[in-house]
């Protein structure tokens, strides 16, 4: 069975949130599973925000990114 696993640096899921897949996030994603991204940029409110970006691959080794975002912690916490 051939692995058709890929990170290309024109990604378009890294583009909607004003981000390119750089090497490092390419390395984190590898090797973690994850990786932490700062001044994120939401194409629809035009806010900035954090998030990590998760990699699962599906049975062929397609990848697929999901956001994830931090926990705030709460006031009187």
């Amino acid at each position: 069975m051939d692995c058709k696993f890929a990170l290309w640096k024109d990604n378009r899921f890294f583009q909607s949130i004003g981000k390119e897949m750089t090497r490092e996030v390419a390395d984190d994603l590898v090797n973690c599973g994850t990786v932490k991204l700062l001044d994120c940029k939401s194409q629809r409110t035009g806010n900035t925000f954090s998030c990590y970006v998760d990699l699962t691959t599906d049975e062929e080794g397609k990848a697929h990114f999901e956001i994830r975002f931090p926990e705030r912690k709460r006031r009187g916490e």
